[in-house]
């Protein structure tokens, strides 16, 4: 692990135990603090185990139940593209939770944990072996901003198809104009080259 990452996550768990008693009182008196108390501390649920292990899993996050919204027809369009991939969702709040048994009752889900190394690793490896290291981690942000990275080893024209693509997958207007522009400035530098 390199230095910069171990030293995150050494002050993260120093924040950490610090705040904790204010973190478990608040799990104690206000649901949304309680709901996903152990997710968030590394402690899978285990329906959601049974739910991924040894299947091929495409794994979405959306923070809000705003990005649950959005990212809602990009998996029903995932699971058309990828009929046996089993579509696997993470999220950050309550309402994403809530949203997503409102909506689809069977699709795998659970809070994701802390960003501290040994609390998401276990996710990230049932995730991981799930698919024999071959593994998908899916947010529509992250998409957009990895297809524009000049980076991106990606050849610009995969980088706008695959942009062209999502575009109609998105459901507000600034989420549209994101993509739109996104595709604008790869065009824009591969005509200046």
């Amino acid at each position: 692990m390199p230095i910069v990452i171990f030293t995150y996550n050494i002050l993260y768990l120093l924040l950490l135990v610090i705040i904790f008693p204010f973190l478990l009182i608040a799990a104690l008196l206000f649901e949304k603090y309680r709901a996903g108390f152990l997710n968030r501390f590394g402690i899978i649920p285990s329906g959601f185990k049974k739910k991924t292990a040894g299947l091929k899993n495409i794994w979405l996050h959306a923070a809000s139940a705003g990005e649950v919204k959005s990212v809602l027809p990009l998996a029903d369009e995932l699971k058309k593209k990828y009929p046996g991939a089993n579509i696997v969702f993470t999220t950050t709040g309550i309402n994403g939770q809530r949203m997503l048994k409102k909506t689809s009752k069977d699709i795998p889900a659970c809070y994701l944990p802390l960003d501290l190394y040994f609390f998401i690793k276990p996710l990230v490896n049932l995730i991981k072996e799930s698919n024999n290291s071959k593994y998908k981690i899916l947010g529509m942000q992250a998409v957009v901003r990895i297809l524009t990275d000049k980076r991106c080893k990606e050849p610009i024209k995969q980088r706008v198809e695959t942009l062209n693509e999502i575009l109609p997958l998105m459901e507000r207007p600034e989420d549209r104009q994101s993509v739109q522009s996104a595709i604008t400035r790869i065009n824009d530098s591969q005509g200046k080259k």
